[in-house]
Order: C-alpha cells, then sequence, then structure tokens
C-alpha cells in the first residue's frame, strides 16, 4: 500500500514538473496529454520534447566550453560566454546540419511566445548572423529587443536595435510590411524621441480601421505630446466603433475599448475640474 502511494505521488510530482516545462516552452497543448496518460504522456513528452530541448542545449554548453574554456584561466567561460554566446550558437549552427539548426530557430521562438526575451535573443542573433534576411528571425528580434527587461542594458540602445532590425524587415518585405512590426516601427520612435517619424507611422496606421490598438497607442502619443483635444477625439472614435464591427474583432480589442472609455472619463472629468 505504501508503495502504490509513493508511486503516486512520484508520478504527480513528474507531471507536474513536465507540465510546468511545457507551460514555460510554449508547449501547452502536451498536458491535456500528460494528466490523461499519467505515465505514457509524461514518457512520450520526455522523449519528444524535454529530450531535445536538454540535448541541444547541453550541445551548444559543450561547444562553448570547448571553444572557451581553458585550465589555466577557470574563470575565463564565465565570464566570457554571455559576451560571446551569439557567436558561439552561430558556430554551433555552423557545425550542425540543416534540420538541427531550424529546431535552434524554434526554440528561440518559444522563448519568445513565453516572453523569456534574454533567452530568445543570442538564439536569434545565431540565426541572424547564418542568414539576414530571414523576416522571422528580423521581427523576432525586434520583439525581443522591445519588450525585455535587463537592467544591465540601457534601453536606448535597445530602442536603437528594434530600430535597425524593422528597417531590415521593412525593406525585405516592402509592401506586405504588416501593420503590427509597423506599430512597433512607430513606438520604437516615441521612444527614441523621434517624434515626427513616430507621428507619419502613427498616422499611416489609421488606415488599418479595425487596429484598435495602433489608434489608441496614437491618442496616448497625442495626449503626451499635448493634442488633448485630437486626442480625446479619437479615445472616442475607439469607444463608438464597438456599434460598427464584428462580434470577432469586439472580442479581440475589448481591452483596447476598456481602456478607451476609461480615458474619456478621466480626460472629460479632468477638464470638468479645470472649468
Amino acid at each position: 500500500m505504501l508503495l502504490i502511494i509513493t508511486l503516486t505521488i512520484l508520478i504527480l510530482v513528474i507531471n507536474i514538473y513536465f507540465s510546468l516545462h511545457a507551460i514555460r516552452t510554449g508547449n501547452k497543448k502536451w498536458i491535456i496529454l500528460i494528466f490523461i496518460f499519467p505515465v505514457a504522456g509524461f514518457l512520450m513528452y520526455f522523449i519528444y520534447e524535454y529530450r531535445n530541448d536538454i540535448l541541444v542545449k547541453q550541445e551548444i554548453d559543450n561547444f562553448a566550453k570547448n571553444f572557451l574554456y581553458h585550465k589555466k584561466h577557470q574563470k575565463i567561460y564565465s565570464v566570457l560566454l554571455p559576451i560571446f554566446y551569439p557567436a558561439i550558437c552561430f558556430l554551433y549552427l555552423l557545425s550542425t546540419n540543416k534540420k538541427e539548426n531550424e529546431h535552434i530557430l524554434i526554440k528561440a521562438k518559444k522563448f519568445l511566445d513565453t516572453g523569456r526575451y534574454n533567452r530568445a535573443i543570442p538564439l536569434f542573433q545565431a540565426c541572424y548572423l547564418e542568414n539576414s534576411e530571414r523576416v522571422e528571425v528580423l521581427k523576432g528580434l525586434s520583439i525581443c529587443y522591445f519588450y525585455r527587461r535587463n537592467f544591465f542594458y540601457k534601453r536606448k540602445s535597445d530602442f536603437t536595435k528594434v530600430k535597425q532590425y524593422i528597417m531590415e524587415y521593412k525593406k525585405i518585405r516592402k509592401e506586405y510590411f504588416d501593420k503590427f512590426a509597423m506599430l512597433l516601427l512607430a513606438r520604437t520612435f516615441e521612444n527614441l524621441g523621434d517624434f515626427d517619424e513616430a507621428q507619419k507611422t502613427y498616422i499611416d496606421l489609421m488606415d488599418y480601421q479595425t487596429f484598435i490598438e495602433a489608434k489608441y497607442r496614437y491618442a496616448l502619443f497625442l495626449t503626451k505630446n499635448g493634442d488633448h483635444n485630437t486626442a480625446l477625439e479619437l479615445f472616442k472614435n475607439i469607444i463608438d466603433y464597438k456599434n460598427h464591427c464584428s462580434a470577432e474583432i469586439l472580442i479581440e480589442n475589448k481591452k483596447w475599448l476598456i481602456v478607451a472609455a476609461n480615458k474619456v472619463e478621466s480626460m472629460e472629468e479632468g477638464g470638468r475640474n479645470m472649468s
């Protein structure tokens, strides 16, 4: 009886561990399988996902150690690895076949999807060194540098990198430059203090009638730059739009409709208090 209870607890702990790993790495679809088939589920996850994840990390780390480590200077590995990690990943890509290279990109995308931007950047950079014209790599780097938070980096330098990668992305995509990348570019110009370029990009985004987030962020931009009347009209336009859009668009933009309504209320209340 004690053995059965112990095994049950052990299986439960293993299932929870692999479920958390699945959430962290963007493999949420595995969670149901892990808990419906407690033993077979986590064994399949270990073989098809967890093992590959660990093997790739170990291979890159071993490659890095062989590349940097010397017995006479034991601290060199820990000091140089963070600095040269993207280049090491690139050298690792060159030493592997194309299928394994794609696995590096997939891993970078999973880190991106789960918000682990600092983990994704070196892998994306390695892919960028291999091929600087891959649009998914350029877009991935732009998003990572824009959203990451790190006290050891100056945010302005991050925004400069965002601008570099998005402009390269735009050059490749040309007329197919998507609205989400355009919004990221507008916000990047804004954070870099280039308000004229930011406004031009925001105005171009107004052509996308259903892109509510862009309208909301443009209204915020106008508020910060003192154009409260135009911003208020734009916030009201966002709220009014819910009476003319489909249920699908309404659900998709629920967050922006709510915050726009709150902005209108606070701005009108502020205007009444001033009068």
